[in-house]
C-alpha cells in the first residue's frame, strides 16, 4: 500500500508542487485477501447474473413460440370466388 508523508519545507525554500510530498511504499497483507475476495464475489454475482439472463431468454423465447402457434390458421374462404378480387379506386 502506498502512503503519502507530507515534508517540511523551509519558509525561504519555492520548492515545485511534486516536492511536498513524498511517497513511502507499505505491504499490507490484509488488501490482498480483501481484494481477492471482492474479486471472487464479483465474478459469482456474474456468473449468477448470466445465468438469471439466460433463463429469461428461454422463457421469453417459450412464451414467443406458444404465441406464434396459437395463432390459428388462415380460414377458408367461404365467399364466391369473382368477390374481392377488384378494387374500386374511383370515388
Amino acid at each position: 500500500m502506498r502512503g503519502i508523508e507530507p515534508i517540511t519545507v523551509n519558509p525561504g525554500d519555492k520548492p515545485k508542487r511534486e516536492q511536498h510530498y513524498k511517497r513511502t511504499e507499505c505491504m499490507d497483507i490484509s488488501a490482498i485477501g480483501r481484494l481477492s475476495t471482492a474479486l471472487s464475489e464479483t465474478r459469482q454475482s456474474q456468473e449468477i447474473g448470466t445465468t438469471v439472463l439466460k433463463k429469461a431468454l428461454d422463457l421469453a423465447a417459450a412464451n414467443a413460440a406458444a404465441l406464434i402457434a396459437s395463432v390459428p390458421a388462415p380460414a377458408s374462404s367461404r365467399l364466391p370466388a369473382h368477390i374481392g378480387n377488384m378494387v374500386d379506386v374511383t370515388a
